[in-house]
């Protein structure tokens, strides 16, 4: 059995890569997962320059 410390390190390590961004324009309640990533790729290309296409994000959730 897991102690509630080894399990909040197991998930701290499988929620390493990910990113959650709030206040999106135009958020729909059932956006698909491609819309999503577009949206989001766009976002961190234009307003912080950073060069982020649709294959560098695995997968979004609205």
């Amino acid at each position: 059995m897991h102690s509630a410390k080894s399990l909040n390190k197991l998930e701290q390590y499988r929620r390493r890569n990910n990113l959650r961004i709030t206040g999106l324009q135009g958020d729909k309640e059932f956006q698909s997962s491609i819309s999503v990533t577009l949206q989001v790729s766009s976002l961190l290309s234009t307003k912080l320059g950073l060069k982020v296409t649709q294959e560098d994000i695995d997968v979004a959730h609205r």
